[in-house]
Order: C-alpha cells, then sequence, then structure tokens
C-alpha cells in the first residue's frame, strides 16, 4: 500500500510504478489503486518470468516493505544497475547504503517514500551514481563468487584458530566416535 499512496501523492505523470508478484493482498492493493485514482499510473502486473527485462526498463527499484529478511529482489535491482528506494526495514539496511546506493526511508511512510522517489526522478545524474555504486557493491559482497572466497576465507581462519594449516593438523584433533553396534542388536 505504502508504494500506492507514495504515487498518488507525487504530481500527476511524474511517475509510473510497476508492480511485480501475486498474494493474498492484491485484491487490497486494486482497490487502493482505484480509491486513490492512480489506475493510468500503477500497473499491478503479478507474477512474471522476465523480471529481468522489467528491471532493464525500470529508472528505479522501490521496496516499502515493512517487514523483510535479506531481500533477493534488492540484490537483483542492485546488480541490474538500478538505484534502490527501500525500507530501513530487517535486512535491508545491510544491502542498502543509505545515500550511496539508494535511498533508506522509514517503513510505512508514503511521505518519505514520495520524496525519495520525487527526488530521483528530477535527477537523473543521481540515479546514475546510486545505481553503479549498488552495482558495485552486488558485485562485490554479494556476488556467488565473492561470498565462496568469504565462506573459504571463514574456514580458513577457524581451522588456523584450532591449529590445522595447510590442511594438516599440527595437533592431534579428538576424533569423533561413533555408537558401536553389537552383532545381532538393533
Amino acid at each position: 500500500m505504502t508504494l500506492v499512496r507514495a504515487i498518488a501523492l507525487l504530481p500527476p505523470g511524474s511517475a509510473r510504478a510497476t508492480v511485480v508478484g501475486d498474494g493474498p493482498e492484491r485484491a487490497d492493493l486494486a482497490e487502493e489503486v482505484r480509491r486513490l485514482g492512480v489506475e493510468g499510473a500503477v500497473d499491478l502486473v503479478g507474477e512474471r518470468e522476465d523480471v529481468a527485462d522489467l528491471l532493464a526498463a525500470a529508472d528505479v527499484f522501490a521496496l516499502p516493505t515493512l517487514s523483510e529478511g535479506l531481500p533477493m529482489s534488492v540484490l537483483e535491482a542492485m546488480a541490474a544497475g538500478l538505484p534502490v528506494v527501500a525500507a530501513a526495514a530487517g535486512g535491508v539496511p545491510e544491502l542498502v547504503e543509505d545515500g550511496q546506493t539508494g535511498i533508506l526511508v522509514p517503513p510505512g511512510r508514503p511521505d518519505a517514500l514520495a520524496a525519495a522517489l520525487g527526488r530521483l526522478a528530477a535527477d537523473p545524474a543521481l540515479r546514475r551514481r546510486l545505481g553503479g555504486a549498488g552495482r558495485r557493491r552486488a558485485e562485490a559482497h554479494f556476488d556467488i563468487e565473492a561470498c565462496r572466497r568469504a565462506h573459504v576465507d571463514l574456514y580458513r581462519e577457524l581451522l588456523a584458530a584450532r591449529g590445522v594449516r595447510g590442511g594438516r593438523a599440527r595437533r592431534r584433533l579428538p576424533a569423533a566416535s561413533a555408537p558401536r553396534r553389537r552383532e545381532g542388536v538393533a
């Protein structure tokens, strides 16, 4: 609802939102679009297989969530080079660096979301700067190869702390013991 309400606060014709996804709140969202008279500015497109194409056609990505873990949709948008406007909820601030890769707004605040969207709509250079920084952040910190390297480094650090270096133990680690089974006894 926050995105629809934010779009209604912007000057007519200054923004268009494509809402991707489906769920139990879709009917309420469609009713809010009608109630606010923003049918021409908000498209509810449901589940889509062409999300990459939709991201490529967008200028900004918005996630005005009230509660979120670590949203893959934000990472996908960042990797696509889009500036992100998102609610500072859950794990979102771990992905979006406010003022660096996007703009964080308080959850449930259509006025703050509208202000951030309006700012980006009016400033193509800011969109490019935030989008480029977001892409670099996604590639550096959330790319599968970067994650693999970070895990390997963590394992090496943990093994080194236990005295294991280069695949060989400097001290003997205790062997795991399994319960012994006697023949004929279950």
